[in-house]
């Protein structure tokens, strides 16, 4: 199983993932053609991909949709609320027919991969998604503003982690948005910070896993600096870290 971060932030998230018979991707937020030409760096067609999983409907995991939908023979996996929340937005979007609800803590067996859909907590229904190919693991927890605990049993077992790392608490504070968005990207229900990822990834971070993508960092009140600072150097962690980016994609990944 390999992956690749072709975008991840508040402007768009797209997550690609495939293995030797199979492409899926996670959050189709940017254009489809902004994504083309991302891929396409990497050798990737993105016209041959079979899955695309939603994580929720805001516009920087949706924004693509219609577009990747034309180009490809995809269906769509999403939480019911999502589902519901597109086919009001696209009224056509029902007459599709390649749309497939998908609810959480329950394990499918979709293409050549097992998936658990985890319940995140966001200020809409939103779900982490936990992938199983040949024994290999991969988590995907963005868009939340606490990790949950019953998945820490799954955080363990993980091969290769994709998690939030939003911001850096002062920073956001002293920052010139609005108090209330302030309030909301603070709150339980809105996003992690580096002292909460960092927390998270001391307590429960096993040997097993070898690489860690800090993602959905934000441009205005975050920083790799901030990032070394709070996360990656007191972690001392043994395999490999990334920091996704927002205009640019990041390598592929082999999970080993």
């Amino acid at each position: 199983m390999k992956f690749v971060v072709l975008a991840s932030g508040s402007k768009g998230n797209c997550i690609y993932i495939e293995t030797q018979n199979h492409k899926i991707l996670v959050d189709v937020g940017i254009a489809y053609s902004n994504a083309k030409t991302r891929a396409e760096k990497l050798g990737i067609d993105l016209s041959e991909v079979d899955a695309i999983f939603l994580t929720h409907s805001h516009i920087d995991h949706i924004y693509g949709l219609t577009q990747f939908l034309k180009q490809t023979k995809a269906t769509v996996y999403a939480s019911y609320d999502t589902h519901k929340y597109l086919d009001h937005k696209y009224k056509y979007y029902n007459s599709l027919g390649n749309i497939k609800v998908i609810e959480a803590d329950a394990l499918y067996n979709i293409l050549d991969f097992s998936v658990v859909p985890l319940q995140l907590v966001h200020d809409f229904p939103c779900f982490g998604y936990y992938f199983i190919h040949e024994e290999k693991t991969l988590m995907i927890a963005t868009d939340t503003g606490i990790f949950p605990e019953k998945y820490t049993s799954l955080l363990e077992a993980t091969d290769a982690l994709i998690i939030e790392a939003n911001h850096d608490i002062d920073t956001l504070i002293n920052s010139d948005r609005h108090q209330m968005l302030i309030d909301r990207i603070l709150s339980v229900q809105g996003h992690m910070s580096n002292t909460a990822t960092h927390y998270l990834l001391k307590h429960f971070l096993k040997e097993r896993t070898k690489i860690i993508v800090l993602a959905h960092v934000s441009e205005e009140c975050n920083s790799d600096d901030e990032i070394e600072r709070d996360i990656i150097k007191p972690l001392d962690f043994k395999g490999d870290i990334y920091i996704a980016r927002q205009h640019q994609a990041l390598p592929m990944i082999e999970v080993k």
